[in-house]
């Protein structure tokens, strides 16, 4: 399956071994039976994966609920590893799809393994905060057209999500500036008429209701 992944020119063949890899890890991936340089291995080639921009999108989503599952069977080690490396890549991308895709695979590995990123989130939830903060400084109602960055927060909010339920403790010194952030998002309302004569528009609905 790893020579499929890593090897093969076909970007088909390799989604169907990560799908198969995928499965593979959720049914047999007990670290128990997995050596510690398998396990290298495995992380190594899928985040190799998901490095190449010319890659379709469906690929990169089955890559990256792979390196969810396998997360789940990492050993203490190869997770902090795993986790050092996606945050190097966050900070390290400087287009906003491809820091899209490793803010994703983080949440994704936050789901999987729970308490155990607890220990990483003193760096990882700065630096979302950072990027939503940076994301919103310009679109402050988040309605422009740069979809991209409406993305990009979506996608640490979701993690926000996923840290809060599973490491409160971890998330305790982040969580003033986080839900002020939140407050701050929600109070844009789009059924706000900024830009409008509430007066005129009154006015108009006058007239409509005379002529009937």
């Amino acid at each position: 399956m790893l020579s499929g992944i890593t090897s093969h020119a076909s970007v088909e063949v390799k989604e169907e071994c990560t799908d198969v890899f995928h499965d593979f890890l959720k049914r047999f991936g007990d670290n128990r039976v997995m050596q510690w340089s398998d396990q290298e291995n495995m992380a190594n080639s899928l985040l190799n994966l998901l490095k190449p921009k010319q890659y379709k999108s469906s690929l990169r989503k089955k890559v990256i609920a792979c390196i969810g599952a396998l997360s789940s069977v990492l050993a203490d080690r190869q997770l902090d590893s795993l986790m050092r490396t996606l945050l190097s890549d966050v900070g390290a991308s400087t287009a906003k799809a491809e820091k899209q895709k490793y803010i994703q695979c983080i949440s994704t590995v936050s789901r999987n393994v729970g308490f155990r990123i607890g220990q990483h989130l003193k760096d990882i939830a700065p630096l979302f905060l950072q990027i939503v903060n940076q994301a919103t400084q310009e679109d402050v109602s988040m309605d422009g057209d740069n979809e991209k960055d409406h993305e990009v927060v979506e996608n640490c909010l979701n993690a926000f999500e996923s840290f809060v339920l599973r490491c409160s403790r971890e998330m305790n010194p982040h969580l003033e500036e986080l839900c002020n952030l939140i407050l701050f998002l929600i109070a844009y309302d789009p059924n706000f008429y900024n830009n409008v004569d509430l007066r005129e528009l009154e006015g108009q609905r006058r007239d409509e209701d005379e002529e009937r």
